[in-house]
C-alpha cells in the first residue's frame, strides 16, 4: 500500500479524514485505470471509440470489480498499462 499512500499523503496533510482519503482514491482508481488503458491502447488502434471501450473494459474488469469492496492495492492497477508507456515516445 506504499504506492497508494503516496497519493493519499497530500489529503492527509491537509487534514482530510482517512476514510475520505480512501474513498477518493477508490473512486480515482477507476478513472486512472481507464485513462491509462486508453492511452496505452491508442498506441495500437486508430479508432478512439475502440480505445475508450478497451479502457472501460480494463477499468471495470472482473478482477478490479472482484476486489473493489476492500482491496484498494489490487484495484489500483493503472501502473500496469502506464509502465508499458515509460521510455517510449507517444
Amino acid at each position: 500500500l506504499f504506492g497508494v499512500s503516496l497519493f493519499a499523503l497530500p489529503m492527509t496533510l491537509a487534514g482530510v479524514p482517512a476514510v475520505v482519503a480512501h474513498n477518493v482514491l477508490w473512486w480515482w482508481s477507476f478513472v486512472a485505470n481507464g485513462i491509462a488503458a486508453y492511452v496505452w491502447l491508442r498506441r495500437f488502434v486508430t479508432d478512439r471509440v475502440a480505445a475508450v471501450v478497451g479502457g472501460l473494459a480494463f477499468a471495470f474488469s472482473f478482477f478490479v470489480m472482484l476486489h473493489a469492496h476492500a482491496h484498494l492495492q489490487l484495484q489500483w492497477m493503472w501502473g500496469v498499462p502506464a509502465s508499458n508507456l515509460y521510455g517510449r515516445s507517444l
